[in-house]
């Protein structure tokens, strides 16, 4: 979508910003911006997917969400040629059996309301069970943490070029 409509005014992460609504804050503050948050990104997806927005439109205004728990270099993976793959091809989207079956299901869900089609979702899960999904992904993202410099040498080098190019940058550091 970015590449088909660009805006000027961004909102980039991972899922943790994906919830953020763009129409409530346009509504207050009058100014459009397009959530580009993605679930699954890992910074090295939220850098390309600055580049990308950055050599689609002069960008404006980039807010960035920035989640602790991926701040580290074992999280260290990049979704983003997917998305290449699906702008290239939108077709591939829909052969692999993962998106097929998750847009047929949110297709279904959306059509009839129906709870038991998510009834396994995390989400409705016990408390005890959900503690237990707590403690795993805490040991996951923070058992074996290290720095990642690499990541901050891009933070630099992103907020160098929002400097030059006179972009207003911000962070958005949103609870978890």
């Amino acid at each position: 979508k970015i590449k088909r409509n660009p805006v000027k005014k961004i909102i980039i992460g991972d899922s943790q910003g994906a919830a953020i609504k763009v129409d409530l804050i346009e509504k207050v503050s009058g100014e459009k911006f397009f959530n580009y948050c993605i679930p699954g990104a890992s910074f090295e997806t939220i850098f390309d997917m600055f580049w990308l927005a950055a050599g689609q439109t002069k960008l404006e205004k980039v807010y960035f969400t920035v989640a602790f728990m991926n701040y580290s270099s074992n999280r260290s993976y990049n979704i983003f040629h997917f998305a290449q793959d699906y702008f290239d091809k939108p077709y591939l989207y829909f052969m692999t059996k993962e998106n097929f079956f998750d847009s047929f299901v949110n297709a279904v869900y959306q059509i009839t309301k129906d709870t038991a089609i998510i009834q396994n979702s995390y989400e409705f899960a016990p408390v005890e069970e959900m503690n237990k999904i707590a403690r795993s992904r805490l040991k996951m993202f923070f058992e074996n943490y290290t720095y990642p410099k690499a990541y901050y040498s891009e933070l630099n080098k992103i907020s160098q070029y929002c400097n030059e190019n006179n972009i207003e940058l911000r962070f958005i550091i949103l609870p978890v």
